[in-house]
């Protein structure tokens, strides 16, 4: 389950809750006047100085091996620009950027207001920690610099139980 969601409180930047890594060119606010849910959201502002593709937020989140999960949330972007968009990703509990994804949702560039992000995704065997986190996929060999501000809010994951048919796939929003 995701620890605060909606942000609401200040995250404590450790354990099983939202952590923010250092990541140049890259500012982390919880921003209230911008809100999907409640009275504040995560917002990342880029400045365009480097080309990342961790941008630096994330949560560990402990799950069950062989369970079906769905992980839904609302984005909203203005003016990304660097070749290749931001969206959120579940990713095998590394942190370190050899990680190996399981699943990821929409890429946004540019929305009018608020946008639901749904995808779904079934856990490897033996794994009991993945990380949810925002990331833009360069294509190997795209280094573009990434600027524009990216919005993250009610983020929800969802054990729809234990699946053995299903693969890791990606959901429709």
């Amino acid at each position: 389950q995701i620890n605060k969601g909606i942000f609401e409180a200040e995250p404590p930047n450790m354990g099983f809750d939202w952590t923010w890594g250092v990541a140049q060119g890259a500012v982390l606010i919880l921003e209230q006047s911008v809100a999907q849910e409640g009275r504040r959201s995560a917002r990342i502002d880029f400045d365009g100085t480097e080309s990342l593709v961790f941008a630096g937020l994330q949560q560990l989140v402990p799950v069950e091996p062989g369970h079906h999960y769905r992980l839904t949330s609302y984005l909203r972007a203005e003016r990304i620009k660097g070749g290749a968009g931001i969206r959120l990703e579940v990713a095998y509990s590394r942190i370190d950027e050899f990680a190996q994804p399981l699943a990821h949702g929409r890429e946004v560039f540019q929305t009018l207001s608020w946008a639901r992000d749904s995808f779904e995704f079934t856990v490897p065997p033996k794994t009991y920690l993945v990380a949810v986190r925002v990331r833009r996929d360069l294509g190997g060999t795209l280094k573009s610099k990434l600027s524009g501000v990216f919005w993250l809010d009610n983020v929800v994951l969802r054990d729809m139980g234990s699946s053995p048919s299903r693969g890791g796939q990606r959901g429709e929003p």
